[in-house]
């Protein structure tokens, strides 16, 4: 149905799987995973990412792994976080990895938007090995080019199906999914439209978004605002100093026609605070719209 069921689905896969309770993810996780932990009766250990470098201590995370990776059923990893943009670069790390391996815990990867539109819809080299790893990975055409209801987990073996119990076993047919009566029609409809589009035409609209958040970290930077991450995204991110600034902002910006979202990062050890806007491909984030909001900006 979405990212975020597709996601709750990788949870349950890898309890059944691994007969283990211990999610492990980042605080950049999205929300959909720690709901589903709780759901399904599984404990969340969630590692706060640096404020500078938005990553995960590797160090800390293999000493967690090291001691604990018995009871882990799954990692989360996620490549373009729903918050900033940013990927999880610590399942590059060899022994992350070997860990992962040793210890028999499901890899799940979180790429909704990040694989349509991260590096221009390129998985460079040395993510391809974290992605050959993953038991599961998360994508969603709606991001990109589909309709709602789009979701669709990938998962490395045919056979994990089998963990999944069907919801209506006596009932298939070519229009369902899941052999349930869940209409599957919109999916069906964003294939056919990734296959009219092909690799090159996918491509070419991740290209043009990422040239549109470009331009508009350009815009901010002259202006002197400060942005959470540099480049990289279709996810900008405006960086302000508290929760009562970055409200009057929001309200400030609504009232101009510009309805974003907030970024509220609070853990033990800091709070950051930002203005998110997000360059889908939605038609409202055409070029004119955009210098608008720039324009916009200045007088915030």
């Amino acid at each position: 149905n979405s990212g975020s069921e597709a996601n709750e689905v990788a949870v349950l896969l890898s309890k059944q799987k691994t007969g283990r309770s211990i999610v492990v993810a980042s605080n950049l996780a999205h929300s959909s995973v720690s709901y589903a932990a709780k759901k399904f009766g599984s404990k969340i250990e969630s590692f706060d990412v640096d404020q500078k470098t938005f990553q995960v201590s590797n160090k800390d995370l293999i000493e967690f792994l090291k001691k604990q990776g018995k009871r882990v059923a799954m990692l989360n990893v996620v490549y373009g976080t729903t918050q900033l943009g940013t990927s999880e670069d610590f399942i590059l790390d060899k022994q992350v990895q070997k860990l992962c391996k040793k210890q028999g815990i499901w890899v799940h990867i979180d790429a909704a938007f990040g694989a349509l539109y991260l590096n221009n819809g390129i998985v460079p080299k040395q993510w391809r090995a974290a992605f050959a790893l993953a038991d599961s990975v998360t994508v969603d055409a709606y991001k990109m080019a589909g309709l709602p209801t789009s979701g669709a987990l990938f998962l490395k073996h045919d056979s994990y199906k089998a963990l999944l119990d069907q919801e209506v076993t006596y009932f298939k047919g070519t229009t369902t999914a899941l052999g349930t009566t869940r209409s599957v029609l919109s999916v069906a409809t964003s294939l056919d439209l990734f296959k009219k589009l092909k690799a090159a035409g996918l491509r070419k609209l991740a290209q043009e978004q990422n040239r549109k958040a470009d331009y508009v970290r350009r815009e901010l930077t002259k202006q002197g605002k400060e942005l959470f991450v540099d480049d990289g995204s279709i996810i900008v991110v405006i960086k302000v100093s508290n929760e009562k600034i970055l409200d009057q902002k929001l309200r400030s910006l609504k009232k101009k026609g510009f309805d974003l979202s907030s970024v509220k990062m609070q853990t033990s050890r800091y709070s950051l605070y930002g203005l998110r806007l997000t360059l889908t491909t939605k038609p409202e984030t055409n070029w004119a719209t955009i210098k608008k909001f720039v324009i916009a900006c200045k007088t915030i």
